[in-house]
């Protein structure tokens, strides 16, 4: 892990008190250094908001069902933030070290800052190329079983007196400290404020920034959606905490069980929560000659296939030790016979082909994305370019019946794939200017990256259909467009301009 890497990073999105500045970072690093100020601190409440993913799900009766899955997100104030960001950081190195003794540090992958040679950091395409490796190299002496699973609910399930203990290991201390149990007690009896219901009490007076200057106005803000156009800093001031209140709108995590999503220290707390689990599963699977690995709440297991139940055994014993549960649903077991010969997997009704896993599938032969995540991509292409259509028939200013294709064409095809600087027109002098921020490129440049890092030729070949998708897309959009203003232009002189010049006839 990058021991350089700061803690001290300021964020802009809205909560309960104005965004912190560069200049108070010397006051700020005394405040959090002194470890009685940080014991006796009263963290404010959390905001909730909802992050709603869709998935459709072939069912027995042929037919496509939506599935809608709800992901709590939590964010706390900038000055509590920050906090949790000094004691992360101070926990990760302690978790480094643990690591490191105990021969864990290519198991445990998620959160995690794992060195590549000759230089950077792994990512999720550089341990998917690892685990298939490892299958089509093992593959060729003997038959292999891989198991993939899914812890359920991993955030929300987390025991607080294991996560006390597990702390107090990593730590190598008997009790916490007076600073470090007060972070502990503020992350697992935490209070929250749902972000809609605040939105609603101070929608007409919500504080916004003024463009190129440092001061703030109260503005009435219409949805949420708007809180970048309008420049929104903050719901709210700190002072309007018992107002907040008096409201009833602060809530509390009533069961024993559970960390907050979202904060900068839950990362860190729900990989030593699971200190025990992985050093006693990956001790086992490796006695075996298998390979173990935790990706968060993703867990892989390849070992030969005469152990197999052993593997489940062991899996089943160590996550009741931990008080979690394994995901029935989405455990998976592969056959992977001699010469890398993959059997199909068969799953509540669905057939497996390739083995999954951190978004890409191996059939035995070659890596590929998964089919998911391409059709993701072309839905999301789609809905784009519905969304670029319908502004560009209800527009009221010089761009009506303009598609932008140029956006369209850096955003869905290899032209907008390399980094780049971001610029813009100066509406005064028409001349470009750079805005000092970056462009890291689009889903091509991750399926570029995938098919160096994997070698796999096949990836590239997976996107064979966007270029015709796409121009087929294009083409009907603008169709939809003139003939949507078409329409628009003849009712409109049917309604005004025809009344007023059959008129003109009657009178003569």
């Amino acid at each position: 892990m990058k021991a350089n890497k700061s803690w001290f990073k300021l964020k802009r999105y809205p909560h309960i008190g104005l965004p912190i500045s560069p200049n108070q970072r010397n006051d700020i690093e005394k405040f959090i250094h002194n470890k009685i100020k940080i014991s006796h601190y009263a963290f404010l409440p959390l905001i909730r908001r909802e992050h709603r993913t869709f998935k459709y799900k072939l069912c027995p009766d042929g037919k496509f069902r939506k599935k809608t899955k709800i992901r709590h997100i939590s964010y706390a104030s900038h000055f509590d933030s920050l906090i949790y960001s000094y004691y992360a950081q101070q926990l990760s190195k302690k978790y480094e070290i643990f690591l490191k003794n105990n021969n864990l540090g290519n198991n445990v992958i998620a959160y995690r800052s794992v060195p590549k040679e000759p230089k950077g950091s792994k990512c999720n395409i550089d341990f998917a190329k690892e685990a298939f490796n490892f299958i089509k190299e093992q593959s060729v002496h003997t038959s292999l079983s891989v198991i993939v699973t899914d812890i359920n609910s991993f955030f929300d399930n987390i025991n607080h007196t294991l996560l006390k203990r597990a702390w107090k290991f990593i730590c190598g201390e008997m009790s916490l400290g007076i600073d470090e149990y007060n972070i502990f007690k503020h992350v697992t009896r935490f209070s929250y404020i749902n972000n809609q219901e605040l939105f609603e009490l101070f929608k007409d007076k919500m504080i916004c920034s003024k463009p190129q200057s440092n001061k703030y106005i109260e503005r009435k803000v219409k949805n949420m959606k708007y809180f970048r156009n309008k420049n929104v800093i903050a719901f709210c001031n700190k002072d309007k905490i018992s107002f907040i209140r008096s409201k009833g709108l602060i809530r509390l995590n009533q069961p024993n069980v559970g960390i907050p999503q979202g904060l900068p220290i839950s990362a860190i707390l729900a990989n030593i929560y699971m200190y025990r689990f992985d050093w006693q599963l990956s001790k086992y699977v490796e006695s075996l000659g298998g390979f173990y690995r935790r990706y968060s709440d993703d867990i892989m297991i390849v070992c030969p296939s005469c152990n197999t139940h052993g593997c489940i055994n062991k899996l089943n014993i160590e996550i009741k030790n931990v008080k979690l549960t394994i995901s029935e649903d989405k455990t998976k077991i592969y056959q992977v016979y001699k010469n890398c010969k993959l059997e199909t997997c068969v799953r509540n009704q669905e057939k497996y082909s390739s083995i999954e896993y951190l978004g890409f599938a191996f059939d035995g032969k070659s890596i590929r994305i998964k089919n998911k995540g391409i059709n993701h991509y072309y839905l999301k292409m789609r809905k784009s370019i519905d969304r670029k259509k319908k502004y560009a028939i209800y527009k009221k200013d010089n761009t009506l019946g303009h598609l932008f294709v140029n956006q369209i064409l850096k955003k869905y095809t290899p032209i907008g794939s390399k980094c780049h600087k971001i610029r813009k027109r100066d509406k005064k002098t028409k001349k470009f200017f750079y805005t000092g921020k970056r462009s890291y490129g689009n889903y091509w440049s991750y399926i570029i990256k995938s098919a160096a890092i994997c070698e796999s030729k096949e990836i590239l070949h997976q996107l064979k259909r966007n270029k015709p998708i796409l121009k087929a897309l294009i083409l009907k959009a603008k169709q939809d467009i003139n003939s949507s203003i078409s329409k628009r232009q003849w009712f409109e002189y049917y309604n005004y301009g025809g009344r007023i010049f059959t008129s003109i006839q009657n009178r003569k």
